[in-house]
């Protein structure tokens, strides 16, 4: 139980036990009571959707950017997606913070992580392994988001935040 919600419980057992209520003391149990009816439905409503996702076992993990900035990986999960999958790679640092992945460097074919797809398993399970905060990139603060398999999504973003969509039909 949170301190919050600790607080509103120990203001609601007060007004429970005054004889009277003036209108603010009354607005205030009301709001306090409506409060914590909609942080109890909160808490409910995640627990069936972890419960749904559980038994159904059929969400798509995706890889987003949360922060301003753009979707980067770390020199460490670069190394270790390219590790992982067997792609042989030269590196090349240049500036503080600057790394270069060269796969072919005589034809100046660079790994760039913005080819990848936001739903790899490897990219996925790279993240998962060393974590969002250490796989982020120089501007970025990576999150794995889970969908429905069975949802069309594309990745939206502003100034570099992002966030999954579901694909709908557009007209200008």
């Amino acid at each position: 139980m949170s301190d919050l919600r600790k607080a509103a419980e120990m203001a609601l057992n007060y007004f429970d036990n005054l004889q009277e209520l003036n209108d603010a003391e009354y607005e205030i149990m009301k709001a306090l009571r409506q409060s914590l009816a909609m942080e109890r439905f909160s808490e409910i409503s995640q627990e069936i959707e972890e419960d749904l996702k559980r038994r159904s076992g059929f969400m798509r993990k995706i890889v987003i950017n949360v922060d301003y900035g753009g979707f980067g990986l770390s020199d460490e999960a670069m190394r270790m997606y390219l590790s992982k999958s067997g792609q042989i790679w030269e590196e090349e640092s240049r500036e503080p913070n600057m790394t270069f992945f060269w796969l072919d460097k005589a034809n100046e074919k660079l790994f760039w992580e913005n080819d990848l797809d936001r739903n790899d398993p490897l990219l996925i399970e790279v993240i998962e392994t060393i974590t969002c905060k250490k796989a982020s990139g120089r501007f970025a603060k990576l999150k794995i988001v889970e969908i429905p398999e069975n949802v069309e999504w594309h990745i939206e973003e502003h100034d570099g935040l992002e966030w999954v969509a579901e694909d709908h039909r557009t007209w200008r």
